[in-house]
């Protein structure tokens, strides 16, 4: 087998590996795994001449890669994103978020106490605690001095300066 051969071969291979791979679910790398089997499958002068250069007969690669890719797509793809854990409470299992829906209780309120080893019916069915907001005490008629620099969105840096500079 000389080294051209060897090369074409090589193409060969990598076509098949990306036909025969789970689809992608990134558009791009799909249609390019969907092109690579058409390669394959459908007749076309590319793959004759391409085989002809690896110095295979066309048939014979198309009849192996087709029942490659038969078993690629029969084989069931295993979802390997990450699962959310199930958390079980009487009887019934789900995940943080289900159960901060259920609950009422904030999701990360529910991770937090699990993590500091509370039990999973105490974390789910302890109520969370309200943190009572300051209240500002505000008289009527009574506000910040207009010249007092407190940033909001109605004064800008630029427009305190020129204040500041003008009064004094």
């Amino acid at each position: 087998m000389s080294s051209d051969n060897a090369l074409w071969r090589a193409v060969i291979q990598q076509a098949l590996t990306d036909a025969v791979v789970p689809l992608s679910r990134v558009t791009a790398i799909r249609l390019e795994q969907m092109r690579a089997r058409e390669w394959f499958i459908q007749p076309n002068r590319d793959f004759e001449e391409v085989c002809g250069l690896a110095g295979l007969e066309p048939d014979q690669v198309r009849d192996r890669a087709r029942k490659a890719i038969d078993a690629a797509e029969a084989t069931p793809v295993t979802d390997k994103r990450r699962r959310h854990k199930l958390y079980e409470l009487r009887g019934k299992q789900m995940t943080l978020d289900e159960w901060a829906r259920v609950t009422g209780i904030n999701k990360v309120t529910i991770y937090d106490r699990l993590k500091r080893g509370w039990t999973i019916e105490a974390a789910l069915t302890t109520p969370a605690h309200q943190r009572a907001r300051k209240r500002q005490q505000h008289t009527p008629g009574v506000g910040p001095h207009p010249s007092s620099f407190a940033p909001d969105r109605r004064h800008s840096l630029a427009q305190e300066s020129l204040k500041t500079e003008f009064f004094r």
